[in-house]
C-alpha cells in the first residue's frame, strides 16, 4: 500500500473506531482490554497514527459487536485512472 494511501484508510478506520466507542460509552482502555491489544497501540489506531492488522480489525469489531466491514465503511475508494486501450 503507498504511503498515502495508508494514512487515509488508517485516518478513516480510527475515525469509525472513535465513534462507535464513544455511541458506546466506553473508554480506549477498556475497548482495548476488550479486544486483548495494547491501550496505547490501540490509542495510535484510534488517532490514525497506525493502520490495523486484519486481526486486529476483526478483534475490534468482534469487541464493538459489529460486522468487521462496518470498521471500513468510512474508507474512501482510491482515485484511479485508466487509459483506455488503443482502438485501431
Amino acid at each position: 500500500m503507498n504511503r498515502g494511501r495508508e494514512e487515509v484508510v488508517a485516518a478513516a478506520i480510527g475515525t469509525t473506531l472513535r465513534k462507535l466507542r464513544i455511541q458506546r460509552g466506553i473508554s480506549q482502555d477498556a475497548l482495548a482490554r476488550s479486544a486483548g491489544i495494547v491501550t496505547s497501540s490501540y490509542g495510535r489506531i484510534e488517532r490514525g497514527q497506525i493502520c490495523p492488522r486484519a486481526l486486529t480489525l476483526v478483534l475490534l469489531a468482534d469487541a464493538l459487536e459489529v460486522h468487521v466491514t462496518h470498521l471500513l465503511s468510512d474508507v474512501p475508494l482510491p482515485v484511479t485512472s485508466f487509459e483506455s486501450p488503443a482502438t485501431g
